[in-house]
């Protein structure tokens, strides 16, 4: 990954190309709003951005993640980026639009996904598509002739309906058919119009992923709001199976492997006899094979965010719209005429690569370019402020590290070794081990009288660390001498400090003998006492009692 960045060119719903550099910690979210900005949208959740990955086969779209950064997620190693601006979430009627900027987006959206057939739908659908892009576009109908020239401009004829009218002129009549009726209509209207027969189609909204069952047979699995479709392969139409989010309990993604738990059996459309009972409460699983761990992982995350945007518009959706839908409609046809985003030179065309900006935009991007300036200039003097907070402490761990060697006798692992800045030489600590006799754990004499042992043991013990500190500090003398012969102040107070250890603790054993044989004495001197208050007592006792017998 470079530094730098790389090169990334995203392509817009109107065809035009927006080229970013990328940096290694730009998020997916980031470079959506980007894309957005460039439309002023402000509905920016039904959007998505797709890229060209070399991991791709084709039968599915790889989409960017928002939370993570670009340059992280499944992108060309080498090589321009190439990004794709489109539509990812889909709403089930225009009403639900608030803005006209996203109309305008989604109308772009469906007529490029009916010219490549990714939007399947009948020869009269397309016809009649059409002739509504016609009436957007190029205003009311004039005569025959203007209008096929009008169509030349246009994108608008898929391969599936030229194989199935060779003739071009056949097609362009039937056009030209439903371009008559259209007169009258605001350009406003004609994109309503348009949304209302894509919005009604059956493969309108579904995202389709090629799959495998457990027999290896090839299907189709689509996902939308409303929930999972099962496919035949030849046929993306009319699905074999469908189970809506609301009666699904889990989804699973396990290497290839991509698998629902309908939570309520009774409820899906067609469930086959081999669907594997998941217990008692009646669960059923059902599970299908990808092509690649990447597609399944995939096919997993598309699922999880068109569930997640389910619940969101469920929640979001307010039902007054169903009751204001008319007057809805027409604000929007009222709006959408008086917007004019994409330039009426490109309407229809998808040949051209490069956008000239409306002169009303030429100052608020001035504008922006200095709001740019102005926070770039802001972000550097941030990251020279935490630069040098960053050295400052950088330098305080590196004097912690230095103490703690010092006492430690050697460098933590976790140290920081850079080549401009080696670490200093460090005197070793080397010690002595020694071994305690063993007739102070095992003697008869010790274990008749513990008090006894236990001041033998300490005896023992600190005779011994007396010992190893002399044979140490001689070692470490020894050593030192070899390695450096002008050592001699460092090895003098070893020396002093060995002399004392071994003085204050001869002190301390005569002062525990001392205190042992004070303590003996007054134990005698107690006994002796009581020996005597007895046989007084016996006395006493002895005289009493005579004379009474007597």
């Amino acid at each position: 990954m470079s530094e730098k960045g790389r090169k990334c060119v995203v392509v817009l719903l109107d065809d035009s190309q927006m080229e970013v550099t990328v940096q290694p910690a730009l998020l997916g979210g980031e470079l959506l709003d980007m894309a957005a900005s460039h439309f002023k949208l402000k509905e920016k959740e039904y959007f998505g951005l797709t890229v060209d990955s070399p991991h791709d086969s084709g039968d599915y779209v790889n989409w960017l993640e928002n939370d993570r950064a670009v340059l992280e997620q499944d992108v060309p190693p080498v090589g321009v980026i190439r990004i794709h601006f489109t539509v990812r979430y889909f709403v089930e009627r225009v009403e639900y639009f608030k803005d006209p900027v996203t109309v305008e987006l989604f109308f772009l959206h469906a007529r490029q996904a009916i010219f490549r057939g990714s939007l399947v739908c009948e020869s009269q659908i397309v016809f009649e598509l059409a002739a509504f892009s016609l009436q957007a576009d190029k205003g009311d109908y004039v005569n025959d002739e203007k209008s096929r020239e009008k169509l030349q401009g246009m994108s608008w004829l898929p391969g599936r309906t030229l194989k199935e009218h060779v003739a071009i002129s056949y097609c362009e009549n039937q056009v030209i058919g439903f371009y008559q009726k259209m007169g009258g209509k605001t350009r406003g209207q004609a994109l309503v119009g348009y949304l209302n027969v894509v919005m009604a189609l059956p493969t309108y909204g579904i995202h389709y992923y090629s799959v495998k069952d457990k027999k290896e047979t090839p299907m189709w699995l689509g996902f939308n709001a409303k929930g999972i479709g099962v496919y035949d392969h030849g046929d993306k139409v009319q699905y074999r199976e469908f189970y809506s989010w609301k009666h699904l309990d889990n989804i699973h993604c396990r290497d290839k492997k991509f698998s629902i738990e309908i939570y309520d059996a009774s409820s899906r459309t067609s469930l086959r006899e081999s669907a594997r009972r998941a217990g008692p409460s009646g669960c059923a699983t059902r599970a299908w094979y990808c092509q690649a761990t990447r597609m399944a992982t995939s096919l997993f995350e598309n699922a999880k965010n068109q569930h997640l945007f389910y619940l969101e518009k469920r929640t979001l959706r307010p039902n007054r719209v169903k009751v204001h839908s008319i007057s809805r409609l027409s604000d929007l046809a009222r709006q959408l005429s008086q917007y004019s985003r994409v330039p009426k030179n490109r309407r229809g065309s998808s040949s051209d690569s490069t956008v000239k900006p409306p002169v009303n935009d030429v100052e608020a991007m001035a504008a922006a370019r200095r709001a740019d300036t102005e926070m770039y200039l802001q972000l550097k003097t941030r990251r020279a402020q935490l630069q040098q907070k960053l050295t400052k402490y950088e330098d305080e761990l590196q004097e912690l590290c230095t103490r703690e060697a010092r006492i430690i006798g050697r460098w933590p692992n976790d140290m920081d070794v850079s080549p401009d800045h080696p670490l200093p030489s460090l005197r070793r600590k080397i010690g002595t081990s020694y071994k305690f006799p063993e007739l102070i754990f095992k003697s008869p004499e010790a274990e008749a009288n513990a008090e006894i042992a236990k001041i033998d043991k300490d005896i023992e013990i600190q005779i011994a660390i007396t010992s190893a500190a002399e044979v140490g500090g001689a070692t470490v003398y020894n050593m030192e001498m070899s390695q450096c012969t002008g050592d001699y102040l460092f090895v003098c107070p070893s020396i002093c400090l060995s002399l004392c250890t071994s003085l204050s603790v001869a002190l301390f054993v005569c002062l525990s003998i001392y205190l042992f044989i004070c303590l003996l004495s007054v134990c005698l001197s107690v006994c002796l006492f009581l020996f005597d208050m007895f046989v007084c007592f016996s006395l006493i006792c002895f005289t009493v009692c005579v004379p009474v017998q007597s």
